[in-house]
Parts: structure tokens; C-alpha cells; sequence
């Protein structure tokens, strides 16, 4: 291959990377905005006996200070410098950059506040986030945070909340098929019932509950507590498990428990690279992304899969070195480890 072309197709590459870093960087600080947003709007609620704003713009400026919160830092539009009305896109305005797209009668997983155009991040994809402040991308894992394994404790954690709900009015009972969380509409995104690790797609509706079917509540998740009283369930006892570690790149299942936390539950504790020993290879890839707190996986040495690489880590790391794996919760081997 000539020189030339290398450095052609070296600099293209460089030039694509900084683009793509530009895109995601934008978008978390968007994504950070949105949740100020939907803070702002919960306070207002507070203040005003749950009636909603007339007007977006009434959040301006007692409930949200800087004008702009409002605006995407990757949209062609300027920044406002104040904010005065809600009309779509127009200049100093609450809905410059984002929808609000909340309805009246709405459950945890609809969303609240979302990017009004792709174009806020490059035509790749749109940001929202949930009533129950959950940020999502469409079409899914468009941004490296939130991750695919923080996205799954998220909707693991929103299943436990609306199993309660469904227990409240139950006689004090779960349900017997994660389907009726659907069918009664606890939860209406097919979001809520899918693992974003996990290979078969995102449902685009859920009506089943056929292990790993197509548009199944269990295309991610088995449900071995369905149908037991409240009283019947312990501290320790598994309430909703990831249908295979597959789901989390083969390092471990995530376990909603009875005390209503989500635990990894990992396959073998300490290894990071993923070959079922612990090792030289899994203590220099740990130390490299010592304190990271962003884009981490296990894989990076996030080894309790909790969003970062720290002091537990190392310690799931040097309490294992040297070890094999042996068979143990999730399949292969390992511990559980809590939520922090």
C-alpha cells in the first residue's frame, strides 16, 4: 500500500475519531442538562400542588437558574440568553433543543425530555430520558455512558418497582409472568423487559413470555419468584435474573434480589480478561483504569460492574490473584457481589 494512502487513510481516521468524540461529549452534557430539566420541573410540581407549568418558560429562572440548560451544546442553534417562550426551536426558548414529550397519564418508563431533532447529535441517534430519569439513546446504545451493563440494572431496577406496584394491588402478591407488568400497564417501553448486552434485538412490542422469544417480557430476564407473596420472599431471595451471562459479555448475571437491589453476580471474581484466571494481564488492565468512572465495563476492570474501576476492584482482584475458576452462582464461578 503507498505511503501517501496510509497517511491518507491515518488522518481520515484521526479526523472521524475527534468527530465521534465531539458527538458523545455533546451529548453527555445534554443528556446532564435534560436531567437539570426534569429536576426543575419535579420542584415546580412540588411547589404547585403536582399542577404542571402552562408554560415551559415558567421554569425560568426559580427552578432553573442558567438559560442554557436548555439548549444541546451540539445544536446549530445559538444558546439562549434567556428564556421567554416554548415555541419549537425558536431563539431563547424552553424547547430549543428538546421535546418535552411527558403525557398525562403517564408510567416510570415513558420518556420525559428527548433531543427534538437527530441533528443535535450529528443525524446518529437522539437522547432521551424516562419519567423515572433513566437516559436512553435511539436506536439503543448509540453513546458509550450510560453503559449497556448500567442500563440493564436500571431496567432490572425498574421491574422490581413496578412488581411492587402490581403486588400493592394484589393481594400482596408478584405477578404470576413478567407479561402482566405489560398487560397492565405498569410499564409500556419493551425497554423495561431487555438487557442492552443482550444479542437478541430490542423487542418492538411485548406480547409473550417465551424465554429469549421475540418481543417476549422474557427476552432478557427469567423471573423465578413469579407468583409469591411478599411475605414469602427473602433478603436473598432471586427475584429476577439475566437468562444467561451472555448478556453481560460473558463476565457475570445481574440479580434482582429480595431486599429489591440489583447485584452482579460475576463468573469468576477477578477476571478482567475473561479467560477464567486471575493474573498479571488482569492486575495491569485494572491499574491502567484505575479511577475511571466513565465507558467502564468489566473488561476495563470493573469487575463488580458498578459504573467504575476502584478500590473494590483491586481488592476482587488481589483477594483472587492466582486462582482458577471453580463453578459457583452464575454458572462458572465467582461470588456475589453487592450493589454500591
Amino acid at each position: 500500500m503507498p505511503r501517501r494512502f496510509v497517511a491518507i487513510v491515518i488522518v481520515v481516521h484521526g479526523t472521524l475519531t475527534a468527530l465521534a468524540f465531539d458527538v458523545f461529549s455533546d451529548a453527555k452534557v445534554a443528556q446532564q442538562r435534560m436531567h437539570q430539566l426534569q429536576l426543575g420541573y419535579a420542584v415546580f410540581l412540588n411547589d404547585h400542588d403536582g399542577k404542571p407549568p402552562e408554560d415551559l418558560s415558567e421554569l425560568y429562572p426559580d427552578y432553573v437558574e442558567q438559560a442554557v440548560t436548555f439548549w444541546h451544546p451540539g445544536d446549530a442553534d445559538p444558546p439562549p440568553e434567556t428564556i421567554d417562550n416554548a415555541v419549537p426551536n425558536a431563539p431563547n426558548s424552553a424547547r430549543i433543543s428538546f421535546d418535552w414529550v411527558l403525557t398525562k397519564d403517564y408510567v416510570m418508563d415513558d420518556p420525559f425530555i428527548a433531543d427534538n431533532t437527530p441533528e443535535n447529535n450529528a443525524g446518529q441517534f437522539v437522547s432521551f430520558v424516562t419519567v423515572d430519569g433513566v437516559v436512553e439513546t435511539d436506536p439503543p446504545n448509540a453513546t458509550p455512558t450510560p453503559t449497556r451493563v448500567a442500563l440493564a440494572r436500571a431496567h432490572l431496577r425498574r421491574l422490581g418497582q413496578a412488581m411492587l406496584m402490581y403486588a400493592n394491588d394484589n393481594h400482596e402478591r408478584l405477578p404470576d409472568d413478567l407479561l402482566r407488568l405489560w398487560d397492565s400497564g405498569l410499564l409500556q417501553s419493551p425497554r423495561s423487559f431487555w438487557n442492552p448486552g443482550d444479542a437478541d434485538p430490542l423487542p418492538d412490542d411485548i406480547n409473550n413470555s417465551e424465554p429469549n422469544g421475540k418481543d417476549s417480557a422474557r427476552v432478557s430476564f427469567d423471573f423465578p419468584a413469579a407468583g409469591m407473596g411478599l411475605d414469602e420472599i427473602e433478603p436473598d431471595t432471586i427475584v429476577v435474573i439475566d437468562n444467561t451471562s451472555d448478556n453481560n459479555d460473558g463476565y457475570g448475571v445481574l440479580v434482582l434480589t429480595g431486599d429489591w437491589k440489583v447485584t452482579f453476580v460475576p463468573d469468576c471474581v477477578g477476571d478482567v480478561s475473561g479467560d477464567d484466571r486471575v493474573g498479571p494481564g488482569d492486575l495491569r488492565t485494572l491499574l491502567r483504569n484505575y479511577g475511571r468512572r466513565d465507558s467502564v465495563t468489566p473488561s476495563d476492570g470493573d469487575t463488580d460492574a458498578d459504573g467504575d474501576v476502584d478500590y473494590r476492584d483491586l481488592v476482587n482482584v488481589l483477594t483472587n490473584y492466582g486462582s482458577s475458576c471453580t463453578p459457583g452462582p452464575s454458572g462458572n464461578g465467582g461470588g456475589v457481589l453487592p450493589e454500591p
